[in-house]
């Protein structure tokens, strides 16, 4: 909707749709003027409330979808700990997957995306890592370091196998 009153510092201005009303209601006086005024006010404030209410609704929307779509991810995560838990992963698989996941974190040959699930990746598997590592009664602090460090990211270019 176009503005009907427009205030620039101290100054207020009408649009000349109010003109018009002033004109129309000549029968007022120089009432006219101040009602057509009255009115541009009115009908922009009850505009600017709808306005208003239409982005307060937009909002709760978004927000209840936004809480939809994360419970919907929180119950795939726990479907994978369920199916993880029920796998288990070799020492030296978890090793070479966290040399691979380091590498495309390196990578400029694969997207911005890939790489944040990358070092998501690292980040998990190096906490699965440390906590086998703590069961089995084993200290990797040179490893750990390396990762959280970024080294161990630096060192190789990731190359997609070819196909």
């Amino acid at each position: 909707m176009k503005e009907l009153v427009h205030v620039e510092g101290r100054r207020v201005s009408y649009s000349q749709g109010v003109s018009h009303l002033a004109a129309a209601l000549s029968p007022l006086g120089l009432a006219a003027n101040v009602v057509a005024q009255l009115a541009a006010c009115v009908t922009e404030l009850r505009q600017l409330e709808i306005e208003s209410q239409k982005i307060a609704t937009a909002r709760q929307i978004t927000l209840e979808l936004i809480e939809v779509r994360r419970r919907e991810v929180e119950f795939a995560l726990q479907a994978l700990r369920l199916d993880a838990a029920s796998q288990s992963g070799t020492l030296n698989g978890l090793h070479d997957a966290l040399g691979i996941a380091s590498r495309m974190m390196a990578s400029r040959l694969i997207s911005d995306d890939e790489r944040r699930m990358a070092q998501g990746t690292v980040e998990i598997l190096t906490k699965g890592l440390v906590g086998l590592h703590k069961a089995n009664g084993h200290k990797l602090v040179s490893i750990v370091d390396s990762v959280l460090n970024g080294q161990g990211a630096m060192m190789y270019n990731y190359l997609p196998p070819a196909t």
